[in-house]
């Protein structure tokens, strides 16, 4: 069977240096709200933020018991605005790829197809991953919330960090022609 044909295939190969730089313009402005209201959310239980509560190992209702009422709040806003940066994130690596392999010449296999849809379910983990730390946040935090976001995040970094190895391999090779 086929893999059917990722979207970030499809853009025409004179527009999708454009395409990927508003995207990664756009990724980068919600990261950066993201950074600069996170720090408040670090503490001596949570050292790195949300990414210590991502990657909690059951340990999620000690750390959220760390914080007051109005860090959970940020906590709330955090995890909410992340739901804005997961699409950017996804389709700005997607395009990068898809543009990577268009001015360097390389074909456009199945394998490529696979790793563009693994990269959009790395954002749909990561949204399950959020809705588990904003259960805890909100109500009584579980081992099992805690566990749930660990596995989900575990998946997600994976899935991203082979997406982040296969455009760094792509980069090794030469240009055929320049990006529109």
């Amino acid at each position: 069977m086929a893999i059917p044909q990722h979207p970030a295939t499809r853009v025409a190969p004179h527009a999708l240096s454009a395409s990927f730089h508003r995207w990664l313009f756009a990724t980068a402005l919600v990261a950066a709200v993201l950074l600069t209201t996170g720090d408040p959310l670090r503490n001596a239980v949570v050292t790195a933020g949300v990414f210590t509560l991502e990657l909690n190992f059951g340990a999620l209702p000690a750390m959220i018991a760390s914080y007051d009422a109005e860090t959970r709040h940020l906590l709330g806003f955090q995890l909410g605005f992340d739901y804005l940066f997961m699409p950017l994130y996804a389709q700005g690596l997607c395009l990068g790829l898809a543009r990577a392999r268009a001015v360097r010449g390389l074909p456009v296999g199945g394998a490529l197809h696979a790793l563009l849809w693994a990269i959009w379910l790395a954002a749909v983990c990561d949204a399950v991953e959020n809705a588990a730390l904003m259960l805890a946040c909100l109500g009584p935090a579980t081992p099992t919330q805690g566990w749930v976001a660990t596995v989900f995040a575990g998946v997600k970094f994976a899935i991203l960090a082979c997406g982040l190895l296969v455009w760094l391999a792509q980069l090794r090779h030469p240009k055929v022609h320049a990006p529109a």
